[in-house]
């Protein structure tokens, strides 16, 4: 029993308000454990009858445990397939963490291709779902543009379960933003982040099988570009390569607007006046309803609409411009976010502003990138001393030469 990782889908429990849909899970990591999503029950007729959810959900869990993926149910065939290459994926990035296994389902079964083209996209309130809600609703995507119904936000995720009455708050706010746009809004709740081991490399798949959950009426799910094409960040949980594996010939996954900056984002949606009033991108501060004004994300997304000669939305709590980017100062900012900052600085020069913050931010970029430059100085140094006290000094000498070629 415990040679595999099993997933036992229980029959859906409801009341007149939520259904429960769950599943067991049970052995490797897990000695039993349940695994759920909780749905409004008017969106039961849109929930699929398939695994698919709990496989995807998953499939890192039985990869970080080397062991397969038992699963007492029907799973389609052309996820599957996909999942493979998923795997494959992911264990080339990280060969010491994650393992390729097999999923056996009892049955597989092929999935129909429906004749619908209602889209659901994954929503959180923040800068790129409200983009990419916008573009595909109001804006101009070309023959990329998707027959958008409905925002799902998923509580579980960056608003932890035991703070309902925060999750409320938050939804309410992106109730107020999708509707606006005549979308409606399903709030759903999710346990996952109970099996994830780390929520940077696994969150992709955990957006995926909330949006797959509710395939039966929407046969395309959205997952908002956290990173462009010229920018992307591998291994990173969501992402424009591994994404589209999550997808089976019957739901299909779309990482969306990776040809978009953040920057252009804030243009984009600077005239739609409940994403301005209700943007919610922080999940650092103290209450995750709101924004705190005072982390990297919040001083980081003003200075995107401020870049575009926008003020930036007063949800956001920065005090002002040259305060934000005083306290960005103090931060610790990783390359790849001060590779943001950059493009932010770029932009700011190439369109003329001569406000005081642009000048703080070059300052603030170039005290960035010096401190990166000492804190990886001193870790390779404390790398080399450690081997050498170790391993001896034929190795030493070895690894010094690779870290200093």
């Amino acid at each position: 029993m415990t040679s595999c990782l099993h997933i036992w889908p229980q029959a859906t429990q409801g009341t007149d308000n939520t259904a429960k849909i769950s599943a067991m899970i049970e052995g490797a990591e897990c000695s039993r454990k349940e695994l759920w999503f909780r749905v409004p029950s008017q969106h039961l007729p849109h929930v699929t009858q398939l695994a698919d959810p709990f496989v995807t959900a998953t499939i890192f869990c039985a990869m970080r445990s080397a062991t397969d993926l038992r699963v007492h149910g029907s799973v389609s065939l052309s996820l599957l397939r996909n999942l493979e290459e998923f795997q494959a994926a992911w264990n080339c990035w990280c060969p010491d963490r994650y393992h390729v296994i097999n999923v056996i389902p009892d049955e597989e079964v092929e999935g129909n291709r429906t004749v619908s083209d209602k889209a659901v996209a994954a929503f959180s309130g923040g800068l790129d779902s409200c983009f990419s809600v916008w573009r595909h609703t109001r804006g101009d995507c070309g023959r990329l543009k998707r027959n958008l119904k409905a925002a799902l936000m998923v509580h579980g995720f960056d608003i932890p379960l035991h703070e309902p009455d925060v999750f409320s708050r938050a939804a309410d706010k992106s109730r107020a933003i999708v509707t606006s746009v005549g979308l409606d809004f399903i709030p759903m709740a999710c346990n996952f982040r109970h099996f994830d081991d780390n929520w940077e490399a696994e969150h992709g798949a955990a957006l995926a099988s909330c949006l797959s959950l509710l395939s039966k009426g929407f046969p395309t799910g959205l997952i908002a570009g956290s990173h462009v094409y010229n920018a992307l960040l591998f291994p990173w949980g969501s992402n424009p390569l591994t994404d589209p594996m999550l997808s089976s010939d019957s739901f299909s996954i779309i990482y969306d607007s990776a040809g978009v900056s953040r920057i252009q984002k804030a243009k984009g949606i600077s005239e739609w006046e409940e994403a301005m009033r209700f943007l919610r991108v922080c999940w650092q501060g103290k209450h995750k309803d709101q924004n705190c004004g005072s982390c990297l994300r919040c001083i980081a997304t003003a200075l995107c609409f401020a870049a575009m000669h926008v003020p930036p939305p007063a949800c956001l709590r920065v005090p002002s411009l040259d305060e934000g980017v005083r306290t960005l100062r103090t931060l610790r900012i990783k390359p790849v976010a001060v590779t943001r900052l950059e493009e932010i600085l770029t932009n700011a020069k190439e369109t003329k502003i001569q406000a005081s913050w642009v000048r703080a931010l070059e300052q603030c970029i170039h005290h960035q990138r010096r401190q990166n430059r000492r804190r990886s100085s001193k870790l390779r140094q404390g790398v080399i001393g450690l081997c050498r006290r170790v391993a001896g000094q034929d190795l030493y000498c070895r690894i010094r030469r690779y870290a200093t070629s």
